[in-house]
């Protein structure tokens, strides 16, 4: 039985996303960079359900995955039923976006994801107006803010509870901004970059040279975070709810030192920055090479040209420290029951 046919009516359910391969590609093998093991994805899920639990939720819709991340961690977990919310995923990414629809349908409150900025950008495309809370687990993890899975589980459980309308109103959540992608008739979306490479070929996707990069457009760039927005990080920062992003060109000029991937500095230089409001676009090419969505390249063009729009209405997310001020408020830290009684 998948997650939409079970469960209470009106009792608050949360979505699950565990991707067991995240943080696992060529930009840790070429760095002096670790895994994170599935035993330690089991480890944060068991404190996420732990934190979902002392909320009141009981019921949690997981992506199913051959490694038993979250089963494993649920058998641990009295008091929780994890139910998977299709018969069955594969090991392509589109599962995760299949698996975000089936979660939205069945109407969780808010789906957390365990993976890095690749992961959301494909839960981001099937979640609709569902809030997302990502605890980072990846090699880039620019979309998500740092947060113990404990403190992640009372947050997403907190505005399971509230609703999204609720939570919106109490500033629990806020819009992030997106990218959309054009060519040809084709588009896509990133969260935090789109980049044009000079790649012929998607090959093993991660994007971690910048001597293979032509453009890119971000949402936000901040000092110190991992991956390609570093680059405009380096000139111009951009912060993750200003009402603009930014469009870089390479090329002889600026000489500056990035943080492309774990334990390595890249010097590299840059031609040119410019800011980009809300609703603007730029057209990068025509050209040969790859698109990189969020770090990993997701398609080929042909002497073609790239339009990149910002857009201001991109997921829903859970802001995690305006949600605990909410739930200080509310009594929750006094009672245990203050917010659990009262949405």
């Amino acid at each position: 039985m998948s997650g939409g046919d079970a469960g209470a009516r009106g009792a608050p359910r949360v979505g699950l996303i565990v991707n067991p391969f995240a943080g696992r590609d060529v930009r840790r093998l070429v760095a002096p960079a670790g895994s994170l093991s599935n035993y330690e994805r089991a480890v944060m899920v068991r404190r996420l359900l732990a934190g979902l639990r002392a909320t009141g939720v009981r019921e949690v819709l997981y992506m199913p995955e051959d490694y038993g991340i979250v089963t494993g961690a649920a058998a641990e977990s009295p008091g929780i039923a994890a139910l998977p919310a299709l018969e069955r995923a594969g090991d392509s990414p589109a599962e995760s976006t299949r698996a975000a629809r089936a979660m939205t349908a069945a109407g969780v409150g808010v789906i957390v994801t365990v993976g890095g900025d690749g992961t959301n950008r494909l839960v981001a495309a099937g979640a609709g107006e569902t809030p997302l809370l990502p605890i980072p687990a990846g090699t880039n993890n620019a979309f998500a803010e740092p947060v113990e899975p404990t403190v992640a589980g009372i947050a997403a459980g907190l505005v399971a509870r509230a609703g999204r309308r609720g939570a919106a109103r109490a500033r629990c959540i806020r819009r992030r901004k997106r990218i959309v992608v054009s060519v040809d008739g084709r588009s896509d979306l990133a969260l935090v970059d789109a980049v044009l490479t000079t790649d012929l070929a998607v090959a093993g996707r991660a994007v971690w040279d910048p001597r293979h990069v032509r453009a890119l457009m971000v949402t936000q760039a901040e000092p110190g975070v991992l991956g390609l927005s570093s680059l405009v990080a380096a000139i111009r920062p951009v912060g993750v709810f200003e009402p603009r992003g930014a469009y870089l060109e390479m090329g002889a000029g600026t000489p500056v030192r990035v943080l492309l991937t774990p334990g390595v500095i890249t010097p590299t230089e840059i031609r040119s920055v410019r800011d980009m409001p809300v609703g603007s676009s730029v057209v990068a090419g025509p050209a040969t090479g790859t698109v990189s969505l969020d770090g990993e390249r997701a398609f080929e063009v042909r002497e073609e040209g790239v339009r990149m729009t910002l857009e201001a209405g991109g997921p829903w997310v859970v802001d995690v420290r305006r949600t605990l001020r909410w739930a200080q408020r509310q009594g929750f830290f006094l009672s245990g029951l203050g917010v659990a009684a009262r949405t």
